[in-house]
């Protein structure tokens, strides 16, 4: 239902004088319809008003519409509409009247009646905004969509920045967009046909819809550059900024929104990002020991084996290392990364320098308007503060000039207010350099002259603003230059202070944070950012002063699978040793792993009687399957047939040798009978201080470890019939 809209009230005219008793018996004659006709009832009533004096109607029509705004404000719509009637009946083009009905036979949910007030009321004043988003909303309420759509666009054609038009104009494609869809779906062809092509209504729809934004979008950027300080980190710089363009982080925050994309990322790496347990067992890692490395005397050089989607070089870089390895086989997931780690630097950068940090133009611009307004208010100390600012960013922003002097001019005026003439000189004389054509800076140059005692001086500079101006006339240097004529001819002259001070010296002010430049903010950022180094390229081809300049303190390695061995962590772990790149200290997470073995019966029943012993044969096989044993499904077709006991022991340690390929019988202790036809593996891993890790079903985890969501291995091998001792 539409809101209900303020009306504004108009001065009701005073009240004529009082009907004579003649023209009251021929009114209430006129009104009696008792044995008349139609149109004998009309005609009557049309003369009797017509000898009514026009004084007594207007003030009737003005005290109704008065009497039907109030009705409206109290949301008495019956009463609304009686009371605009009435108005009517006196002035019935009165555009407004129809409209303000139209609003109330809408709040009555009379869609068809208010269609024909706002359209009466457009075609008396087809200017009438108001008018048109009324006759949209009826068309909306009578569903008819499409014509509703193309009136919304005319307001907002009419009114770009009217909020209320462009939300009904969304709602209105919304709704038309429903309906056809539902139209082609009603089509038993739709899908062969080609998507109709855009009328004229949904093209002007379309670019109502985007003058709207526009202009919503223009007046938010100028309320955010109104602000600075606190509010400069909400502001959103645009592509004019120098500093957005010369970024180079900047850059990499827009590499990461273009990067972090679910449909270029590996299923893998995602749902190792999804399982809470992996990500905070590795957190926990980097969190417990990273901060323990440089106390001890360590570098705090750490190599990340994978990176989860760019999250574990952040948690290494918040937790003090001192340089950062990321080795990630992958293009995307090394993007990431390397991504990640730049829009972090930039964020923390921003968080501790935020009143550091270089302006853009228009903030620049706001704020010299507010040192203005200080020194309006006589607020010199403040306004040479935001002067001093905003010169900051000027100076590499500003390759015109014209704001710099403008900013050199007013603070030159500030300093003399202060009587601190040399301050005010020095300001002047380069705002001289930015614009030797700006008759102002010579001007504050001499008045600053003046102050200090130089008149001659100060003739010869009152001489160049004349030489600036516009035709050679100025007012003020004239008036000026008469006062110096009868001035002494003073060679120097000390102007004395108000605390009995003499010759002023210019002082540093220090009560506004210095502003960095853009290349100090590329350089700071750059600096942290070259911590962190992302290798792209296989985990096992690693070699020192190529891919890695440092030897790492510690390893922590997440390149592993369900299999343990499938990403490469052994060959990764071998590679570092062989090719000596690991110290005898050096700390590698995971240190060490255990597998886990059990033998399972896997059910072929299919619940009918066939011989399956044929099939049974072709499930043999050396690949390894994944499968979760806590599943409803492998719950109900792998049986477990013995106590698990521990296949393989992996010692990870940098000073334990390099892992050699080995084999071994495993000996079971049957705890069932049945047929076992298969092995399912899992393995558990300690992680120091973050505890122990492991994929073991939930029947046979350790306590107090993190399981994580990758499952168990499952191997067949042939068949052979068990039973328990």
């Amino acid at each position: 239902m539409p809101p209900v809209q303020k009306l504004a009230p108009r001065t009701i005219p005073e009240a004529a004088a009082p009907l004579s008793n003649d023209l009251q018996e021929v009114l209430q004659d006129a009104l009696d319809s008792r044995h008349k006709s139609g149109d004998t009832y009309r005609e009557d009533l049309a003369d009797a008003f017509a000898q009514v004096p026009q004084e007594t109607i207007a003030h009737a029509a003005a005290l109704c519409r008065e009497l039907g705004n109030e009705a409206m404000k109290k949301e008495r719509w019956d009463e609304a509409v009686e009371h605009y009637t009435s108005v009517l009946a006196a002035y019935p083009q009165d555009y407004e009247v129809l409209g303000n009905r139209s609003l109330a036979y809408l709040n009555m949910r009379e869609g068809h009646k208010a269609m024909l007030d706002a359209a009466t009321a457009v075609n008396l004043k087809p200017s009438y905004t108001k008018g048109f988003y009324r006759l949209g909303c009826a068309l909306e309420e009578c569903k008819m969509y499409k014509e509703s759509a193309a009136i919304f666009a005319k307001v907002v054609e009419m009114e770009p920045s009217n909020a209320e038009a462009s939300g009904r104009l969304f709602k209105a494609r919304s709704m038309l967009e429903m309906v056809m869809n539902v139209e082609r779906v009603n089509d038993p062809l739709w899908m062969h046909k080609p998507a109709p092509p855009k009328s004229e209504i949904q093209t002007r729809a379309e670019e109502a819809q985007a003058l709207n934004d526009k202009q919503v979008n223009a007046l938010r950027e100028e309320m955010g550059k109104a602000s600075f300080d606190f509010d400069y980190l909400f502001t959103h710089m645009s592509v004019d900024d120098k500093w957005y363009s010369s970024s180079m982080l900047a850059k990499g925050v827009n590499a990461h929104l273009v990067a972090h994309s679910a449909v270029l990322a590996p299923q893998a790496e995602l749902a190792r990002l999804m399982d809470s347990a992996h990500v905070d067992a590795f957190a926990e890692a980097i969190r417990s020991h990273v901060p323990a490395l440089v106390p001890n005397g360590q570098a705090g050089v750490v190599l990340l084996y994978g990176s989860t989607m760019g999250l574990l070089p952040v948690l290494a870089m918040e937790a003090g290392a001192n340089k950062v390895y990321v080795v990630e086989p992958h293009g995307f997931n090394a993007k990431l990364a390397h991504a990640s780690v730049g829009r972090h630097t930039l964020l923390a950068f921003e968080k501790e320098n935020w009143s550091r940090l270089p302006m853009s133009l228009g903030l620049a611009e706001r704020t010299k308007q507010a040192g203005s307004a200080a020194l309006k208010l006589g607020k010199y100390d403040q306004a040479v503060a935001l002067y001093t600012e905003a010169l900051q960013t000027a100076d590499s922003l500003d390759p015109q000039g014209n704001l710099k002097a403008t900013l050199l001019c007013n603070r030159s005026l500030a300093y003399l207010k202060m009587q601190e003439p040399e301050s005010a000189l020095q300001d002047a004389e380069a705002a001289q350099k930015c614009q030797p054509e700006n008759p102002k800076g010579y001007y504050r140059a001499a008045q600053a002259h003046v102050d200090l005692g130089y008149n001659g001086k100060a003739v010869a500079a009152l001489q160049q603003v004349l030489r600036c101006s516009k035709k050679g006339k100025n007012a003020d240097a004239e008036r000026m230059l008469e006062q110096l004529k009868d001035a002494p001819p003073i060679a120097a002259r000390q102007t004395p202070r108000a605390d009995g001070a003499s010759k002023p010296q210019p002082r540093a002010r220090e009560d506004r944070a210095q502003r960095l430049s853009v290349a100090e903010v590329n350089e700071a950022i750059q600096a942290r950012a070259d911590k962190v180094k992302t290798v792209h390229g296989a985990f096992d081809k690693l070699r020192l002063h190529h891919e890695l300049q440092h030897k790492p303190d510690l390893v922590v390695a997440t390149n592993f699978d369900f299999s343990l061995l499938g990403k490469g962590l052994v060959t990764a772990l071998n590679n570092l040793k062989s090719e000596q790149l690991l110290r005898r200290e050096a700390m590698v997470l995971p240190s060490a792993a255990r597998v886990w073995a059990m033998a399972v019966e896997v059910s072929t029943d299919t619940g009918v009687p066939v011989h399956m012993e044929a099939i049974e044969r072709l499930f043999w096989s050396p690949a390894l399957r994944q499968i979760d044993m806590d599943a409803a499904f492998y719950r109900r077709v792998v049986k477990p047939l013995s106590h698990p006991l521990v296949a393989f022991c992996f010692d990870f340690r940098a000073e334990a040798p390099p892992i050699k390929p080995s084999s071994a019988t495993l000996r079971f202790t049957v705890t069932a009978e049945g047929k076992a036809n298969a092995v399912v593996f899992w393995f558990e891993m300690p992680l120091g201080a973050a505890g122990v890790i492991s994929t073991a079903p939930a029947a046979a985890l350790p306590q107090n470890a993190s399981r994580f969501a990758l499952g168990q291995a499952l191997q067949f091998m042939p068949p052979a019939r068990v039973r328990a001792k």
